[in-house]
């Protein structure tokens, strides 16, 4: 959906990132999908150098939402 990132200082040497999504993450992700509503997770990751120092930031918001025919039916009640 829209990604930023923010530059800290000049990467002089390979740079690394590390993306980890959770099964807690996960999980939240599904139960708020799981009758085909939209689903916008923000996830924040450091880009760094072979020292270790934070040279960037990266801030990225997906959207997720479940394929028609993946969702789950809404439960119908009758009143009698």
């Amino acid at each position: 959906k829209e990604a930023s990132i923010n530059f800290i200082k000049p990467g002089q040497s390979d740079l690394f990132a590390e993306f980890e999504i959770t099964d807690g993450m996960l999980d939240e992700i599904y139960q708020m999908t799981r009758n085909g509503e939209k689903c916008f997770p923000e996830f924040i990751t450091h880009v760094k150098d072979k020292q270790g120092n934070v040279v960037s930031e990266v801030q990225r918001k997906l959207y997720v939402r479940k394929k028609p025919q993946y969702r789950e039916e809404e439960a119908v009640t009758e009143v009698p």
